[in-house]
């Protein structure tokens, strides 16, 4: 008498139940992803690190299938003991991975509109991988992470006023959220403000006081119209500088000196090479 036989293989390896055809198995595999970019966290020179390493404190990834459907995505923080080296799940097959990591205060997904926006703009990294997930991918792979901000930085020459209370720094235009399918700036922000308050230690000092402002920038540069107002405790106007046509390119500090307490608007220009290169000029 013959013996009937159901011979079962796993989906994994191309096969699936003929004992009951319809239930393949959905195959996966643990993938670790080390990233790592050029992060600055001073005005010194390039360093290349891990984000474990550095001073980001947020690292978001979104998985996407063929069919450019969101699979899932994680969330890590700097607390978690595997930041910066997060291993994900994958069903074989395709997938985009894209990867976002940040310093930025106050952060805020919107996954309708696959975007990240941020109350302060800080340094942030973004990448997109392709993974085609088998049998035979290496578990432990690297990400190289770009940078996707700019900086502006505005530098009064003069004498700190003892009077001195705070000053405003306004942008025509500015980006503080991106896209992160694109690693692009999402909608721009019109006059925003910045306040920065100045404490008495600083009265009566020489170049002792700056202000940096970051927003996302994509791959297209972009021009801002800066206003820089000085004010006292009663909020009365006590020093005024404008740039017109700001130039802001990625991975590049746009720096700006000049008084603003004598109120002297010539510009020049010059370019050195913190970060990519930075953009000087004078008000």
């Amino acid at each position: 008498m013959g013996m009937a036989v159901a011979l079962t293989m796993t989906a994994c390896d191309g096969y699936v139940s003929y004992m009951n055809p319809r239930e393949e198995e959905v195959c996966s595999k643990q993938i670790t992803f080390a990233l790592q970019g050029d992060w600055q966290l001073t005005e010194e020179p390039f360093t290349r690190a891990a984000v474990s390493g550095s001073a980001m404190t947020n690292v978001w990834i979104f998985d996407y299938d063929q069919l450019g459907e969101l699979v899932q995505q994680i969330h890590q923080s700097s607390a978690d003991a595997d930041f910066g080296a997060p291993t994900i799940n994958l069903n074989y097959g395709s997938h985009t991975l894209y990867f976002v990591t940040s310093q930025g205060d106050t952060p805020t997904l919107n996954t309708t509109n696959h975007t990240l926006a941020f109350d302060k703009v800080k340094d942030t990294f973004w990448k997109s991988v392709n993974v085609n997930v088998t049998s035979g991918t290496a578990a432990n792979q690297s990400v190289t992470m770009d940078r996707v901000v700019t900086k502006l930085i505005v530098k009064p020459t003069d004498q700190v006023p003892m009077t001195l209370k705070s000053v405003d720094i306004q942008l025509s235009k500015w980006y503080n959220s991106i896209d992160y399918l694109t690693g692009q700036p999402a909608t721009a922000t019109t006059d925003l403000v910045r306040s920065v308050a100045v404490t008495d230690n600083y009265h009566g000092t020489t170049g002792t006081i700056y202000f940096i402002v970051q927003g996302f920038c994509g791959t297209t540069d972009f021009t801002t119209n800066v206003s820089v107002t000085a004010k006292d405790a009663d909020s009365n106007t006590i020093g005024f500088a404008s740039i017109a046509n700001a130039p802001m390119k990625r991975n590049r500090t746009s720096r700006f000196t000049g008084t603003l307490f004598g109120n002297s608007n010539g510009l020049t220009m010059n370019i050195n090479d913190e970060w990519l290169s930075d953009y000087e000029g004078n008000w």
